[in-house]
């Protein structure tokens, strides 16, 4: 009973802590994103057999490897550049 207790209460901190560090960044939906596809970055960060297994891919979406800050400048984006994350 009390690992359940403890996972609870971990699980409560991780979503706060999400819910705190998301603060900054917008969100965007699926009809603005295809409005604007060419304004816009679009980074895919499924991995290797999630990508795969999909029937969903955004075309140009890119798929970094290793540090996205690395990779980002590998690819010379621009500092103020619009970029949007996804994963499913």
């Amino acid at each position: 009973m009390k690992a359940i207790k403890l996972a609870g209460f971990i699980l409560m901190i991780l979503a706060f802590v999400a819910t705190a560090f998301a603060e900054g960044v917008q969100r965007i939906d699926k009809d603005a994103l295809k409005e604007n596809m060419g304004s816009y970055i679009i980074v895919d960060f499924r991995t290797g057999s999630d990508w795969k297994g999909s029937e969903f891919k955004i075309l140009g979406a890119v798929r970094p490897k290793g540090n996205i800050v690395d990779f980002a400048k590998s690819k010379g984006w621009a500092k103020d550049a619009k970029i949007v994350f996804y994963c499913a």
